[in-house]
């Protein structure tokens, strides 16, 4: 089956802008995954600090609690690494779906240029045929000339 090449620019396009939609929605996703464990982060670190005030406070025997508190402050942290490290894979992600997507378009420009010069090869060969032909004919119209003058010539010496 072949398309025009508008068809395919314009499947291309088409694939080009729901894979941008899907980018945007992965980064937005990270964003948003990123700015929770921040504010988690942050959450976790004022809790961090006034549980260290109550242990100054009060007896040893609350100890327990701050290393409770401290847990908090650790899986906010976990998140936020784990976010950032999810960003940073739908980043490469992206990039690798922009060389590929350019390596695509290269490929295609290129395809075209090769179906564009075997079209005006074929030309060329139809135009370099006719032109053999008509090159054959002359030749051959030449010799008969000869081979006529040369049974005239005979025909009078005779």
């Amino acid at each position: 089956m072949y398309c025009e090449a508008g068809e395919r620019k314009e499947l291309m396009s088409e694939n080009d802008d729901k894979n941008a939609v899907k980018d945007k929605v992965r980064s937005e996703k990270a964003q948003t995954e990123l700015s929770d464990a921040e504010r988690s982060k942050a959450q976790s670190e004022t809790s961090k600090s006034e549980g260290k005030r109550a242990q100054q406070d009060v007896t040893p025997s609350l100890s327990a609690a701050t290393s409770r508190e401290k847990d908090p402050a650790s899986e906010a942290e976990a998140a936020l690494a784990s976010s950032l490290m999810r960003s940073r894979q739908l980043e490469q992600d992206l990039e690798v779906q922009t060389r590929l997507r350019n390596v695509a378009e290269k490929r295609w420009k290129d395809a075209e240029s090769l179906i564009d010069l075997l079209r005006r090869g074929e030309d060329e060969d139809e135009d370099e045929d006719e032109d053999e032909d008509e090159d054959e004919d002359e030749d051959e119209g030449r010799r008969g000339e000869e081979r006529g003058r040369g049974r005239k010539r005979g025909r009078v010496e005779m």
